[in-house]
């Protein structure tokens, strides 16, 4: 009778990892950029299409699917074991996880236990290490197959479809039939094609800047898949009442995904007006963990044409971390910049997406604040001085994919929480969708009001890409 039941409980949970190959939750791997609060200067880290649009619409979440019952209540378990299966069949993945990792230890050879608790992981959390831990040694048990698809879930969400791609096709080996495994092979495929990019994009604000912005670049990999090279050409056109800037640039970047804190190295030569070399490392601490060392533009992130033509640049720092948990997610994003000027500027961005879903599982609600402080004040760029600037804010934002096609969008309102900081809103949405196998095409719509520059301020912006995969 435990024989069959075992066997129930090992063809339940290959169904359960089939449903759920879809559904892990989508984690901002591109340094948290896309944080909902609309500081100027993180909306142009955003118009300017920096780093691998794969990585901003990686895996949003289909709705939820019921999980089979099994009877694992028929076979004989530790209490401990028997509570962390009883979870898994309520769904509860965050607390399967928690309370089943630990016991992997204590119950090396149970590999039903070993296998929900890497689903669990998977599916619930961001620790993808401890997820990959607990799928490998069942790679060499009756439960591979399922290990093997669960395994290259995890690295392609993770940004692996390197490690990701043999995976899948060794399950198609073994079951051809798997529309999961035959999915994930064309969306790492793809991912890993050589690809050519070019965007066009288009800002302005209430205080008469004008930009214009052309950018061509073209995405390689190395023959193992594990080195990432770019090479990018640019250029931007800025002006402002009586003022104009055309700055000119060429970036070369490369991510080593084998090297340790998988490092993304650039650097860009500024190649007019004037001549500068800006550039530096972003490094993945953990699996939700990012540091920015660099050098950067900083006439051209302020978004005026007057700290351009004054040829500011800035030495920049940012740390950005997100956790999930029982009750939601949470990001930090903190950035640093010295100024060439002898300015020192601190923007903070901090949001919190709670677990419940009132309208829904697309449709999450956020509230979160952002702040901008500095030492000085330059009449060359927006610089609050009346104890700095603060605001809250409260939104959603909404999720959709498919294999083809990604949209989100979002909207929020808030006020002020300290100094200059007052009553502010902002929507942004957009998405991608591949017309065939070979093009894509994306669009990216942008609009804050208020809060920094007074209640009258505004700031709005559009960017379309076209891709050709070769």
């Amino acid at each position: 009778m435990a024989a069959a039941v075992n066997a129930v409980l090992t063809e339940s949970l290959r169904l359960e990892t089939a449903k759920r190959a879809k559904q892990a939750k989508l984690l901002s791997r591109v340094l948290l950029a896309s944080n909902s609060s609309l500081d100027a200067v993180m909306i142009l880290e955003m118009i300017r299409n920096r780093g691998n649009e794969d990585d901003l619409y990686k895996d949003i979440p289909t709705a939820k699917e019921a999980a089979p019952a099994a009877q694992a209540s028929e076979v004989q378990r530790d209490p401990k074991v028997q509570h962390v299966f009883d979870l898994y069949q309520k769904e509860d993945y965050r607390s399967a996880a928690d309370e089943g990792f630990p016991l992997l230890s204590d119950f090396p050879n149970d590999n039903q236990l070993r296998l929900i608790v890497a689903n669990s992981l998977a599916w619930s959390t961001t620790r993808y290490s401890d997820a990959i831990d607990a799928y490998r040694p069942l790679l060499d048990t009756p439960d591979a197959r399922d290990a093997r698809l669960g395994l290259a879930n995890v690295y392609r969400w993770s940004g692996r479809d390197d490690l990701a791609l043999p995976l899948y096709k060794k399950v198609i080996e073994q079951a051809p039939d798997n529309k999961d495994a035959g999915e994930g092979v064309m969306l790492t495929e793809r991912a890993m094609r050589p690809r050519t990019m070019i965007s066009m994009g288009t800002a302005s604000d209430t205080n008469n800047m004008q930009r214009q912005e052309l950018t061509l670049a073209h995405r390689w990999r190395s023959p193992s898949g594990s080195g990432i090279f770019e090479i990018e050409a640019g250029g931007t056109n800025d002006t402002q009442l009586d003022l104009a800037s055309y700055q000119r640039n060429i970036t070369l970047r490369y991510q080593g995904l084998d090297l340790p804190l998988k490092p993304t190295f650039d650097i860009t030569e500024q190649t007019g007006p004037q001549q500068s070399i800006f550039g530096g490392v972003n490094l993945k601490l953990t699996d939700d963990t990012q540091l920015i060392v660099n050098r950067v533009n900083w006439g051209l992130l302020s978004f005026t044409t007057a700290a351009e033509l004054a040829n500011l640049s800035a030495f920049h720092v940012a740390l950005a971390t997100s956790k999930n948990g029982d009750l939601g997610n949470v990001r930090l994003r903190v950035d640093y910049f010295g100024v060439s000027d002898a300015n020192s500027v601190v923007i903070g961005n901090l949001q919190y997406t709670p677990s419940w879903r009132p309208l829904g599982e697309y449709i999450k609600p956020f509230v979160g604040i952002s702040t901008r402080d500095q030492a000085n004040y330059s009449p060359l760029y927006w610089s609050p001085m009346n104890g700095g600037y603060g605001v809250y804010f409260v939104g959603m934002q909404a999720e959709w994919s498919n294999a083809t096609s990604n949209l989100f969008a979002s909207a929020q309102v808030g006020n002020g929480l300290y100094g200059e900081g007052g009553f502010n809103w902002g929507v942004s949405m957009g998405g991608r969708t591949w017309l065939n196998d070979d093009y894509a095409i994306g669009a990216k719509l942008n609009k804050y009001a208020g809060g920094q520059y007074g209640p009258s301020y505004s700031f709005s912006s559009a960017l379309v890409t076209l891709e050709r995969a070769w």
